[in-house]
């Protein structure tokens, strides 16, 4: 029978070996209940007809009924015909009439529903509306389905072939679907009830009214137990829980590394730490005195910790030293100084009895050994300084090092030497050389054959002299710091000439280190409001200090110095 012989609307008969499946959305049939229908069409024959519609090729497409197609097949073969109704459907609309009429039919699966609905829901361009409507669904109904767009590929399958009920596949449905395998194997082969899967996925959650970070993306999120609620018939029951934990942490280990950054423009030194972390400790005026404590706070081991121990995850810790050998050191000093103290203020009573037992005439013996005992430490240097600290000071050293040697060629060839013999003449840079002797001759540098120091050997003696003292100078960028050190300690240079504190100096340091700064200058009684800026901003408080009134000529920080 063609397909143009056949009157649309009208049933028909057609031969199964003329039809062929459509889009229908039931990917499982279940055997037990085909068996039946097999048999139930072997006895009684097709007695409802089935929707077909009209394609290329004489072929007719199943709109429904594909599976009374198929026990007519298993009972009579290809040959047999099959009671029709030929209906004029679009393309378009062939999934939504299939899923309908399969929801009128035998059960399908919700996750068969799932699929269904979200490729019409593709087709009408995310209009949920639009898509119930097509369905003759509520639009809960709907939003439920969709959410089971979540189940991992082996879930779905699941619960397509009934191993695992509705209420397993929506609580699964409510975890990240990495983790959705593993748990469903254990369902399976556990026999677990609904209620322990739930029961146990609820100790798992994470409570997001506690949580440290921004919450303002978690209001949307399938992983949101509040959302969960209003899509499952089976969720876990309780509002504001996240069942995302891979995220939860992420979020929570982003937020500490934002919290770490701000400390970090207040702390020359901000850190996070993890569980047994022991590498710092509280640092007070109490614990090293106030002078040391003021010059600590310019030091780059000075700062702040960010934990990431669970349970106290985000908790920060304020003025902590993380070098504890020194800051033992130094609490050592401190103890050794108030002993001095008491030392020295009860023989210093114990003197005073005495001389006025003696008429004031004498002073006693020891009296100014005792007087000296009792004088106050002075405040040690900072036991290390930021990086970017330490790479300006190398700036300003290079610079430095680089002008003295330029001045003062005895010095530079005598430099010179000393790098000659430890084998350290390979830091000149030929090529800044060659730069040199070309200003200095006015040609390029070229070696005459035969004699490879004919091109130097003829210049006047005043010019080797400046190349001399270029080789110096060229090696400064390339030395190591403590070679620098030494060429600025040999030519006893004053940095006061070749640094004064400016915004770009400042800019570098950290509030507790512009603290300390203030503290070594003696200008904090010069700042206007002193207090308020030092614990405000960190731009405030720069531009307090520069505008303070205090020359800062020949005032060059410890924190520089050689």
């Amino acid at each position: 029978m063609q397909a143009s012989t056949v009157q649309q609307g009208t049933l028909s008969y057609i031969p199964l070996s003329l039809i062929v499946p459509g889009r229908n959305p039931r990917v499982y049939f279940d055997p037990t209940e085909m068996e039946e229908l097999t048999a139930s069409v072997l006895a009684k024959g097709v007695i409802q007809s089935v929707a077909l519609r009209a394609i290329e090729g004489g072929k007719y497409e199943i709109l429904a009924g594909e599976r009374r197609c198929r026990a007519a097949l298993a009972a009579f073969g290809e040959d047999y015909e099959m009671p029709s109704t030929i209906m004029e459907v679009a393309d378009d609309e062939v999934e939504s009439i299939s899923l309908t009429e399969n929801i009128q039919k035998a059960a399908m699966s919700a996750s068969e529903e799932s699929d269904s609905a979200a490729r019409i829901l593709t087709k009408n361009k995310g209009d949920l509306d639009e898509t119930a409507k097509e369905l003759g669904w509520p639009l809960n109904k709907l939003s439920r389905r969709l959410a089971l767009q979540n189940l991992s590929p082996k879930a779905k399958e699941a619960l397509t072939t009934r191993v695992i009920t509705l209420g397993h596949a929506e609580l699964l449905a409510s975890v990240p679907i990495i983790k959705q395998d593993g748990a469903l194997a254990q369902i399976i082969e556990h026999e677990l009830t609904v209620t322990f899967v739930k029961n146990n996925l609820l100790k798992k959650t994470l409570s997001l009214n506690s949580a440290i970070f921004c919450q303002d993306q978690c209001a949307a999120c399938p992983y949101n137990t509040s959302r969960q609620k209003s899509l499952f018939t089976e969720s876990l029951g309780v509002d504001g829980n996240c069942t995302n934990s891979d995220c939860y942490s992420e979020k929570e280990l982003a937020h500490v590394e934002q919290l770490r950054l701000e400390l970090a423009e207040e702390f020359p030194n901000a850190r996070t730490v993890a569980i047994g972390d022991t590498s710092f400790a509280l640092l007070t005026e109490q614990v090293v005195g106030a002078e040391q404590f003021m010059v600590c706070k310019g030091c780059g081991d000075y700062g702040a910790s960010v934990s990431t121990v669970p349970g106290q995850i985000g908790v920060v810790n304020k003025s902590v030293c993380f070098a504890l050998e020194c800051r033992k050191e130094k609490i050592s000093d401190l103890a050794q100084a108030k002993k001095a103290i008491e030392v020295s203020q009860k023989l210093q009573e114990k003197a005073t009895k005495t001389q006025a037992g003696a008429g004031g005439a004498k002073e006693v013996k020891g009296a100014k050994a005792v007087k000296k005992a009792g004088e106050k430490p002075q405040a040690k240097v900072v036991h290390s300084i930021s990086t970017r600290v330490k790479e300006f000071r190398r700036s300003v050293w290079n610079m430095a090092a680089k002008r003295e040697l330029a001045a003062s060629p005895d010095r530079a060839r005598a430099f010179i030497i000393d790098l000659a013999i430890n084998n350290l003449l390979g830091q000149v840079r030929g090529m800044e050389m060659k730069d040199i002797y070309k200003k200095l001759t006015g040609k390029d540098y070229k070696e005459a054959n035969g004699s490879i120091f004919a091109a130097v050997f003829g210049l006047a003696e005043e010019i080797q002299v400046k190349l001399l003292t270029a080789m110096a100078v060229t090696t400064i960028e390339s030395l190591a710091e403590e070679k620098v050190e030494q060429a600025l300690d040999l030519l006893e240079v004053d940095l006061a000439k070749h640094f004064t504190i400016n915004r770009g100096y400042l800019d570098l340091l950290t509030k507790s280190e512009l603290e300390s700064l203030c503290a070594e200058l003696e200008i904090g009684g010069n700042i206007a409001e002193y207090g308020k800026v030092k614990v405000g901003k960190r731009e405030d408080f720069i531009k307090a200090i520069l505008g303070c009134g205090v020359s800062f000529i020949g005032r060059v920080p410890k924190m520089l110095h050689p």
